[in-house]
């Protein structure tokens, strides 16, 4: 499901993407003492896509040279929630044309 936000008005920057967890988007305190990347009040923004596939393709290539099963299937499942994020934004700039993706790519509304 992919999901629409007017990030200027009600996020917050946050480790990967923005925040939109309203208490943390006026100001308050994180309550999960700022663990963005296991939070799912964290939403990636286009800026960030090319970093975070870049970083998908490193725990890949670790996990493809694990010593063993286990350890690949372990580095598989820590980078698991991030990776359905990237899916998730992969999604939703689909959805968009171009024009609109190339804006998100470059940061721009």
């Amino acid at each position: 499901m992919a999901l629409a936000l007017d990030l200027s008005r009600r996020s917050t920057p946050a480790e990967g993407g923005f925040c939109t967890f309203q208490p943390v988007a006026d100001g308050g305190a994180c309550p999960w003492n700022l663990d963005c990347e296991n939070c799912d009040k964290v939403v990636l923004s286009g800026d960030g896509l090319v970093y975070w596939r870049r970083k998908q393709q490193q725990w890949s290539s670790l996990a493809e040279r694990a010593p063993d099963g286990a350890t690949a299937d372990y580095l598989h499942s820590v980078f698991e929630p991030t990776a359905r994020a990237i899916a998730g934004l992969e999604r939703a700039l689909a959805g968009d044309g171009p024009a609109r993706r190339s804006a998100l790519a470059q940061g721009r509304r």
